[in-house]
């Protein structure tokens, strides 16, 4: 999106062009599939017992081309980032689109390069 300034379904159509994706990418735009690794990789590393239920999804299927092209403008890039806070028993995580500059690890990753901060 940011690098062609194209809507949010052109961009996804031209990632299934080039291989991307899934064929059915919904898991992973609603933010499902990420959450859902989230919440393993926090019942292993901070020994929890959590369900799916307890954990708030929120994903990029509202992203507006506007907000992308302010952050090109600003030379900051958009990237999907998957965050979790532990408050007690619960675990509030989301997949949100953040602007990062170019000073952040994540403004390098593009394509399909995956980064894991723990």
């Amino acid at each position: 999106m940011g690098n062609n300034e194209i809507t949010f379904s052109s961009s996804l159509k031209e990632a299934h062009r080039i291989g991307i994706p899934e064929a059915y990418p919904t898991y992973y735009i609603s933010g499902y599939d990420t959450d859902t690794k989230l919440l393993i990789l926090s019942n292993i590393l901070m020994n929890l017992d959590l369900k799916l239920e307890y954990i708030s999804i929120k994903g990029i299927e509202n992203i507006d081309i506007k907000n992308v092209i302010f952050a090109k403008n600003d030379n900051m890039r958009s990237k999907l980032v998957e965050s979790g806070v532990r408050n007690d028993d619960k675990l509030s995580s989301e997949a949100v689109l953040k602007l990062v500059d170019e000073d952040n690890t994540l403004y390098s990753i593009n394509k399909k390069t995956k980064e894991l901060n723990i």
